[in-house]
């Protein structure tokens, strides 16, 4: 069996212990990637935090958009019943 070694702990280990992104593996295993990831958010919390709400805020519009076209939808298709 195929093992790789990870360069974020060193550790030897099989290569379903890897990400595999754009059809590579990565070099770091999926323990030291999510340790990795924790750690950043903790980190930038509330910026990651404020960037969500922002978004969420942008999208507001779009998604009552799709809410009313959806009712209107959903009216007359039970209206023709």
């Amino acid at each position: 069996m195929d093992m790789r070694l990870c360069r974020k702990c060193g550790e030897v280990k099989p290569p379903d212990a890897f990400y595999v992104c754009h059809g590579y593996r990565e070099n770091t295993c999926k323990d030291c990637r999510k340790a990795a990831s924790s750690e950043y958010f903790r980190e930038n919390r509330e910026r990651i935090n404020a960037q969500r709400r922002e978004n969420y805020a942008n999208c507001e519009s779009i998604r009552n958009r799709y809410r009313g076209y959806y009712r209107k939808r959903k009216l007359e298709a039970v209206r023709s019943l």
